[in-house]
């Protein structure tokens, strides 16, 4: 599991006029680099488009959450570990089969 960009990710807004360029990345601690992790919109790339649309502007906050919501379902998968005798099992097969194989491979 922790093959992924480590950390925060934020949501960078670049270029000229008025920020074009809508991304996904990781800065370092010194402040000194960055790892884009993914290009939500690139203006300049669009004949039309000059601007992120809101939909861009959602999946830009959606994949800057991805850290935060991959620790809070290894958490999910180790408190169901640790209380799966107490839970019908039915219900604990439903939750670990809505668990992604990596997130279990990152618990174990």
């Amino acid at each position: 599991m922790e093959k992924h960009t480590q950390g925060k990710w934020n949501i960078d807004r670049d270029g000229y006029p008025e920020g074009d360029i809508l991304e996904v990345s990781h800065h370092s601690s010194d402040g000194w680099s960055r790892r884009v992790v993914a290009i939500i919109f690139e203006g300049h790339n669009h004949p039309t488009l000059t601007l992120p649309s809101d939909e861009d502007e959602a999946n830009a906050e959606l994949i800057a959450s991805a850290p935060d919501m991959l620790k809070i379902l290894v958490e999910i998968g180790k408190i169901l570990l640790e209380h799966e005798e107490h839970l019908p099992y039915k219900d604990v097969m439903k939750i670990s089969e809505l668990i992604p194989n990596h997130v279990w491979e990152a618990i174990e």
